[in-house]
């Protein structure tokens, strides 16, 4: 329990850095309302809309490595790389 709560809070500040600098888009929002009608009055995007946004980024640095992440399973890694 002492490392988890520390890792967990450095995880999610260089999620939201990451998105900070580079992936934040500003219609961002406006595409999470219209696929998620249950957030009418949604401005900012959330630590989920963050962490999908960073998964490609993340798939692609795997491809370079060649070591497919261990979440995804083996029949999805070739059709997720092109």
């Amino acid at each position: 329990m002492r490392r988890t709560v520390p890792f967990g809070l450095d995880a999610h500040s260089i999620t939201v850095l990451w998105y900070t600098l580079h992936g934040h888009h500003p219609a961002d929002a406006a595409d999470r309302r219209e696929t998620a009608p249950w957030y009418p009055t949604k401005t900012e995007p959330s630590l989920s809309d963050m962490l999908a946004k960073l998964r490609l980024p993340l798939l692609r640095i795997a491809e370079v490595v060649r070591v497919p992440p261990p979440w995804l399973p083996v029949v999805l890694w070739p059709v997720l790389l092109r």
